[in-house]
């Protein structure tokens, strides 16, 4: 069997390839003089004045009496880190690496790699005899042992991954291959899932696949193939993959064996050779190990399927439960929901729903053409008016007044003018004549004044102003609005559409209204216009959709309240009644 030592020195090569910018790298072991001694350094080319250096010696007294990591600068460019190793409770030794750079931020991934890698240190280890410090167990010892050792090592492990690492790690120490792969089934094939004394292999290199088509090949003929470079091929076994395994890493011997439990095969081992292939000896020695390995992986692996397992007989207990044979509910339960799932995937007419109220096109205003006062009212609120009908009247007793006044003086002057002409004065005569006339205007525009003093309907319509009626009396101002009359026809529809809807309203869809004041008529609707600014109502936005009646009727009057649905495009009927809750979640969660 291979020296304990050179195993050692292959791990610390390992490592010095794995961890990113290492230059260097020492692995020393404390002996029971508590002296450190040299055990392997990396690169080969690296003298042993390296590990005298001030920098380095420092490193290894420091972690060695605090057992603790421990970071030193070497110069302006590079950097040691030291990391003690603990085997079963005891210091055991130290590594020391050298890093070309001291960008701290390194530090994480390289400690994370380096502690990977004492996994497979500590499988090394366990490797040795108490005797001997550097070599494991002898080759003359009893099977027994060494698989009693493998086993051991194998259950302590906490996951399959860790068990298949320390399996391949065994089996290339032992057997003294340059590289064990090991593959287990899956439903998709075989997956490449350990590599012996690598912390990082990606399956997608052309190296690990040659691996992968190698153990394929062999499970798809379920049997083991061995390909030596110096023995001629097996013509009754297609062994192709394993010949370009062959010469891409241009080794001696590929041996590929299948690992079985019962009849079922459950992975396939992979082991390649550079120095020798395997011998009689070594080949029952692995068949036997992989005898027992086989139980081991199998245990690991219902281990970890073991919740899978329980969720899968837990659902189907629970289905049979339900589903059984006479479970008339739960079928009829599950019909019932498969049905609602169907219906979710239904189109349907996505109609958007809204306030609306009813507005008069056209409207009039009748105010105040003069100040005064209000002495007589003629209609209400809600009267139909037509055309020139009286609405109310202002008191005109001053204008009465006013007006005999005017009459009295025009009579006057109208009489000095008649003395004037007797007498044939003419310049009085025509000072006489212009206060006539002067009255005259007067009296007109009094004239003028009173008849405006008659409030008359502009137009047929429907008073929808406030009702003054308790003004009776009260003064007015001239332009003071006193009735506001809106017509009887050509309506107009104002619908109220919540701010998230408005993105599905468009000009010329159609919709309809009904109001609440005629409950059983339903009149069509098309939206012509859409206020591009939003108002408050109730503590929401809203945004103001005008729409036009295709029909009127007499019932009809403005001011009409009621619920307003507009067709704004068809959806699947899920989409309807669940988009406003995803919406809520898209707006709160930001996705």
């Amino acid at each position: 069997m291979q020296p304990l030592k050179a195993s050692l020195k292959r791990w610390l090569k390992q490592q010095q390839h794995a961890i990113e910018n290492c230059t260097a790298a020492v692995l020393v072991q404390v002996l029971d003089n508590n002296k450190p001694t040299l055990i392997a350094l990396q690169p080969d080319t690296l003298s042993e004045s390296f590990i005298q250096d001030a920098a380095t010696t420092s490193a290894i007294k420091e972690v060695l009496h605090k057992q603790r990591l421990h970071l030193a600068p070497v110069d302006a460019q590079q950097m040691l880190m030291a990391h003690p190793i603990v085997h079963q409770g005891k210091l055991w030794g130290a590594i020391i690496l050298r890093f070309a750079t001291q960008d701290k931020k390194e530090i994480p991934a390289n400690l994370k790699r380096l502690q990977q890698g004492m996994i497979w240190l500590q499988f090394l280890l366990n490797q040795q005899e108490p005797q001997n410090n550097f070599t494991v167990a002898p080759a003359d010892a009893p099977q027994a042992t060494q698989l009693l050792q493998l086993v051991n090592t194998l259950l302590k492990e906490n996951s399959l991954q860790e068990t298949a690492i320390s399996l391949v790690n065994f089996l290339a120490a032992q057997l003294q291959a340059s590289r064990a792969c090991l593959g287990l089934q899956e439903k998709s094939g075989i997956a490449l899932t350990a590599v012996s004394f690598s912390a990082n292999f990606d399956v997608r290199t052309s190296a690990m696949q040659a691996v992968s088509d190698a153990m394929d090949e062999a499970v798809d003929q379920r049997v083991n193939i061995h390909v030596n470079k110096n023995a001629a091929a097996n013509s009754t076994i297609i062994q192709r993959c394993h010949e370009n395994l062959l010469q891409q890493q241009q080794v001696i011997a590929i041996d590929s064996f299948l690992l079985r439990k019962d009849s079922q095969v459950i992975g396939v081992i992979t082991l390649e050779f550079k120095s020798a292939p395997l011998t009689k000896s070594q080949t029952e020695f692995l068949q036997t190990t992989l005898a027992v390995a086989c139980d081991v992986i199998a245990l690991k692996q219902a281990s970890e399927g073991n919740i899978r397992q329980q969720l899968k007989s837990h659902t189907h207990s629970k289905l049979k439960q339900w589903f059984g044979e006479h479970k008339l509910r739960g079928k009829l339960s599950a019909s019932a929901a498969l049905l609602a799932i169907c219906v979710l995937f239904f189109p349907a007419d996505y109609w958007v729903s809204s306030e609306a109220s009813l507005q008069s096109t056209y409207k009039y205003l009748i105010v105040a053409p003069q100040d005064g006062y209000l002495s007589n009212i003629k209609v209400r609120p809600g009267a139909s008016v037509k055309k020139g009908e009286l609405l109310a009247q202002l008191n005109d007793e001053n204008l009465r007044l006013e007006r005999r006044k005017l009459f009295s003086q025009m009579q006057q002057s109208q009489q000095e003018y008649d003395n004037a002409l007797a007498n044939a004065n003419r310049a009085q005569a025509a000072i006489a004549n212009e206060k006539v006339e002067q009255a005259t205007s007067q009296l007109q525009l009094i004239e003028q004044q009173q008849a405006r003093t008659q409030l008359v309907a502009s137009s047929d319509g429907i008073i929808t102003s406030d009702d003054i009626s308790q003004t009776l009396g009260a003064p007015v101002k001239q332009g003071q609005t006193l009735f506001e009359i809106s017509a009887n026809q050509g309506y107009l529809v104002q619908l109220w559409v919540d701010e998230r809807d408005i993105t599905h309203i468009k000009n010329g869809q159609a919709g309809k209204i009904k109001l609440t004041s005629i409950p059983g008529d339903v009149f069509e609707v098309n939206v012509n216009s859409i206020s591009p600014i939003s108002e408050i109502r109730e503590g929401k936005n809203y945004f103001r959709v005008e729409a036009t009646l295709n029909r009127e009727s007499d019932l009809l009057r403005p001011g009409m309240t009621g619920s307003g649905k507009i067709l704004a495009e068809r959806k699947l009927l899920g989409w309807i009644w669940f988009h406003d809750i995803w919406y809520w979640l898209r707006l709160k969660l930001w996705f």
